[in-house]
């Protein structure tokens, strides 16, 4: 008889999605290195997804720790997995396609990062980044029958949260989340709900290349406003790029001043943009924190956030931010951002053009950043902690 494994973690979770890089993927490798390092390898399985590819530097840490990859291709071979008997819990962090399957036989431990698609489902400008017939459907169905979209995603919510278990722990990335769920799901337990921030990202915690990486794009330290993951409708990116177009076109000094797109733009732009704007491809975690701490400032005017990402590694790398006051980001970056309206550009240009002028409230704003950086990093590493306790107790 085999031995028993205490967990069965999914790396299906790591592996990249249809819109490429993304937080709960970055989430989930994040628990997984720490694991191995706290936990002895024997103590831990993980299944993944052998029709996608998996990142090469987990399958090396994976293999090298002696952790036992499987290959799960459908649900089928999952629930088979479940009812071996060899797995005392798993963890999952981004369990959303996994309605239906029954956990009976395991205590489950599963991330919820947002909910996202009930309180935002529609926006006017997501089909400026629609790449096919498909998503613009999808973006014209969810405008004209939205309360039905939402009822259906909260059935699907309801219909997760409460799958056959022997236990059921829910981990969410923020008090805001939280709070959601319990607004949203009439009778989820309060106590099987648990707070802990998202860990400290690899992008966060590298010390930035050389200013020198720069000029393969053409751009100079600190004549640059970044927008990141522009590829995606929720990272309000379309307004993001017409208000520092506006500001820069008529702010002294910035005339030539850039704003930087990284994941891809928005796809249907107007062509008097191009005069700022620099589109880049998803980078690699080196290339972004040099980004990250050469810009003039992040402009993030993200429409929902169960954690958020980029507003920390920003401030990490001592670049201040100009955020959506919205959802979890105020709870996350506190002081240590400006906030704006995300859906009013008036808001954005006048924070923007406070910022581009005022040198010493922008000198404020890098120090109040770079301190609740240092803030939240801590309260990461202490939580990274309990969530790897919660694991394999």
């Amino acid at each position: 008889m085999e031995p028993q494994v205490r967990l069965l973690f999914d790396l299906c979770a790591t592996q990249e999605s249809v819109v490429g890089p993304h937080g709960g993927a970055e989430y989930s490798k994040a628990v997984f290195r720490a694991l191995l390092r706290r936990r002895p390898a024997r103590e831990i399985a993980a299944f993944f997804d052998p029709m996608r590819e998996l990142d090469r530097d987990i399958r090396e840490l994976a293999t090298d720790a002696g952790v036992t990859l499987i290959g799960i291709r459908n649900h089928r071979d999952l629930q088979e997995l479940l009812n071996s008997a060899r797995f005392t819990r798993m963890f999952s962090g981004l369990p959303y396609k996994y309605i239906g399957l029954d956990f009976s036989k395991v205590d489950l431990v599963m991330t919820i990062h947002g909910l996202r698609e009930i309180e935002v489902p529609f926006d006017k400008f997501e089909w400026r980044t629609a790449t096919s017939v498909r998503q613009f459907l999808s973006w014209a169905y969810r405008g004209c029958a939205t309360k039905i979209y939402i009822r259906r995603v909260r059935e699907r919510l309801r219909s997760l949260l409460n799958v056959p278990a022997r236990s059921r722990t829910i981990v969410v990335p923020s008090l805001h989340t939280k709070y959601a769920l319990l607004t949203e799901i009439p009778g989820l337990a309060s106590s099987e709900i648990v707070v802990l921030y998202s860990p400290r990202s690899e992008v966060a915690s590298m010390t930035a290349g050389d200013a020198g990486l720069l000029d393969q794009f053409g751009l100079g330290p600190k004549r640059y406003l970044l927008i990141v993951s522009a590829n995606r409708w929720v990272k309000n990116a379309y307004r993001a790029i017409a208000a520092a177009c506006s500001v820069l076109g008529d702010t002294p000094g910035w005339g030539e001043g850039r704003i930087v797109a990284v994941g891809g733009s928005c796809l249907r732009v107007p062509v008097q943009w191009n005069r700022f704007l620099t589109v880049l491809p998803a980078q690699p975690p080196a290339t972004l924190a040099c980004l990250y701490r050469h810009a003039y400032l992040l402009l993030y005017p993200s429409l929902n956030e169960g954690f958020g990402y980029p507003p920390i590694e920003a401030m990490a790398h001592g670049t201040p931010v100009i955020a959506a006051a919205t959802s979890a980001i105020p709870e996350i970056a506190a002081a240590g951002a400006e906030y704006v309206c995300p859906t009013s550009l008036t808001d954005m240009k006048a924070r923007l053009r406070w910022l581009l002028q005022d040198a010493e409230a922008y000198e404020q704003l890098c120090r109040r950043g770079a301190e609740r950086a240092r803030e939240i990093a801590a309260m990461q590493a202490s939580m990274l902690e309990s969530l790897c306790e919660l694991l394999m107790r």
